[in-house]
């Protein structure tokens, strides 16, 4: 059985990463007067305002971030760069234009080109202010309404902070448009639709789930579902935490994992620990944890200042190229985190009256639902991180797609809208179509992987998949070893994003594995040549660690038929964390970012161990109230038992 000891207090701010940051002075107070606003609007409440929606301080008039980001040998462009060739011809990500009219500018989509369409300046048309206050009745419509229109002030051609402002905003007003028809839709009323953008020209449609797979016996509590915080972890762990900087928050197990995206891109380097600290603030607006009351409160703070340092500070005449790329970052981050807070505020309200009807939504605009993909998983301010291309842009987007693959079950009991794989399989969840949908996301990986496995948008697949094996949230290994599907097999096809996503096509471009035998850990496995090709260079043994707590011992259980108990699965987990944390703290940044491809084309690409984590997660059904994967207001996660 597995030790745990305490953990540090969660507030501890002055060691570790949070003392080798990029430095900026401190910022003096914004005097940017606060604009009128809709007419009939009512006051945000302090939670909305929270979000940095109604703070203009976050706008300051001008600089649009366009330069080229410090990215370490990876895709070296910046957006409005254009991209650095040897992609695909097609940018794949939807914009609203009402929105776009609204902020004075008007986009260009109409070419070809992987570089992001032309923005240029237009008239600033206000038709839609009555459609924002219809919407989000008046929740949030001064905010989204004042920043949008404050976009327009800008001072140079539309940049990055135009990007991300229209997006961010337009994922707030789409949010509201969803869960304002997701409430009739739970009771049997209204048209099952919400409107995808403030012209109306397409829909999301709302789809029941009923399929649920019964899996193999097992202790309903094996797949509970937990908080992500933790304040316990083991002897090992806590080792390796202080051994490598992360301290007080950065020790919970579900925010340290994820700093494997920022040092794979960055390497171990202070720009690396800034971005991991930025980050951690989509973790308090997705999980809610801004209570003045929680421990990890004093963390928060210390985050949001450095926060709001940076974006001026970034700005000073001789500030550093790795300033400005840390104020950019912060900058897209402050639109894209207050997205994720309405969106989380919302479906907590819609919780306190309704109970979830299984299932989830349909875009028609594969496009715009592209760009809702790529707001919502939390990265939208990888748009200032070298993502000229918007091949990368959408590489960066199948993050979140990763997660509704392993999520399935959970997001239907739930009432979360953001889950992508009914989209992918047109709405239908029976088992072919699942498998469609499933393939079709496979195919991507296998596609990244090969063709831009270094580029800062693709790092985002392995990163997606080490957190969700190692954060202490999501039951990743419990839900693969549960299921007794027959499986599908490798998956021995390779396709864009724009071909399965947007066009909706199957995969036919062929690869081939080249599977090949050998030992590991004492045991005689099947890996792909170009993992033992990893492996072979690895002295240290640690690389072979992660894929065998991350992949051979599950494939062990599931040719034993075997369930596991959660102890013997806490220890494999918490065996692959600290592995994982020594990986990417400890090799060079080029060969981290290697052994976390080998791994997640292992899981999902060259075995079908990952359909078998999404099948295994829709044997979860119970009864809940909307929004109750997240902690409610009184600090309380409601239970994940099975029904």
């Amino acid at each position: 059985m597995l030790t745990l000891i305490k953990l540090e207090p969660a507030d501890v701010v002055d060691q570790g990463f949070c003392i080798d940051l990029i430095k900026f002075d401190s910022a003096q107070p914004s005097s940017s007067p606060e604009p009128s606003g809709l007419q009939g609007a009512r006051d945000d409440s302090e939670d909305y305002r929270r979000g940095g929606y109604a703070n203009l301080a976050s706008l300051p008039l001008g600089p649009e971030f366009t330069f080229t980001a410090p990215t370490s040998g990876t895709n070296p462009n910046g957006m409005l760069e254009g991209c650095s060739g040897n992609c695909s011809t097609h940018w794949n990500l939807g914009f609203d234009h009402g929105l776009a009219a609204l902020a004075g500018v008007k986009i260009d989509s109409g070419s070809a080109s992987c570089a992001m369409p032309l923005i240029v300046t237009g008239r600033s048309e206000d038709k839609i202010s009555s459609e924002i206050l219809r919407l989000c009745s008046g929740r949030c419509a001064n905010a989204i309404y004042n920043t949008t229109v404050a976009l327009s002030k800008r001072t140079e051609p539309p940049g990055v902070r135009t990007f991300v402002g229209l997006l961010s905003n337009w994922g707030s007003w789409v949010s509201c448009s969803m869960y304002d028809a997701l409430s009739q839709w739970i009771v049997g009323k209204g048209e099952g639709f919400a409107w995808a953008d403030t012209l109306h020209t397409s829909k999301i449609h709302f789809v029941d789930a009923p399929l649920r797979h019964i899996g193999r016996p097992h202790d309903p509590k094996l797949l509970a579902k937990r908080s992500g915080w933790d304040d316990e972890g083991s002897p090992a762990w806590v080792e390796a935490c202080e051994k490598y900087g992360l301290r007080g928050t950065l020790m919970r197990q579900t925010l340290a994992v994820n700093l494997v995206y920022s040092v794979g891109i960055h390497g171990n380097s202070p720009v690396a620990r800034s971005c991991v600290v930025l980050d951690t603030l989509g973790f308090y607006a997705d999980y809610n944890l801004h209570s003045d009351n929680l421990p990890c409160n004093g963390f928060h703070n210390f985050a949001e200042n450095y926060r709001s340092n940076a974006i001026p500070g970034s700005l000073a005449p001789h500030a550093s190229i790795e300033q400005q790329y840390i104020g950019s970052h912060a900058m897209a981050s402050q639109f894209c985190f207050g997205y994720i807070q309405v969106k989380q505020r919302l479906e907590h309200d819609l919780g306190k009256t309704y109970m979830v009807r299984r299932g989830g939504a349909v875009w028609e605009d594969k496009e715009l639902w592209s760009s809702f993909m790529l707001l919502d998983c939390g990265v939208v301010q990888g748009a200032a991180m070298g993502g000229g291309c918007g091949e990368d842009l959408i590489h960066r987007m199948m993050c979140r797609v990763l997660n509704d693959v392993v999520d399935l079950g959970y997001d239907w009991s739930s009432g979360d809208l953001s889950n992508s794989v009914l989209t992918l399989s047109e709405g239908k969840t029976d088992r072919d179509s699942l498998a469609s949908a499933y393939t079709k996301v496979a195919a991507v990986i296998n596609y990244a992987s090969v063709k831009s496995p270094d580029s800062s948008g693709s790092i985002f697949m392995p990163h997606a998949h080490a957190w969700h094996m190692c954060n202490s949230r999501h039951p990743v290994i419990a839900c693969s070893l549960v299921s007794d599907d027959p499986g599908l097999g490798p998956i021995n096809v390779s396709a864009t994003w724009h071909h399965v996503g947007i066009l909706g096509l199957e995969p036919t471009t062929l690869v081939d594995h080249n599977m090949q035998g050998g030992e590991l850990h004492g045991k005689h496995v099947h890996l792909t040549k170009r993992t033992w090709n990893m492996l072979a260079k690895d002295s240290t043994g640690i690389a072979a660690k992660v894929i065998y707590y991350g992949h051979i011992w599950l494939l062990e259980q599931r040719a034993s038929c075997r369930v596991p108990t959660a102890y013997e699965i806490a220890e494999v987990e918490d065996s692959l964390r600290v592995a994982l944390l020594t990986v990417m703290m400890e090799f060079e940044r080029a060969d981290a970012v290697e052994a976390m491809w080998c791994w997640v084309v292992e899981s999902w690409c060259a075995s079908d161990l990952m359909w078998h984590t999404m099948i295994g997660s829709t044997t979860y059904f119970s009864t809940r109230k909307v929004g109750s994967d997240r902690v409610d207001d009184e600090n309380v996660l409601q239970s994940w038992t099975e029904a």
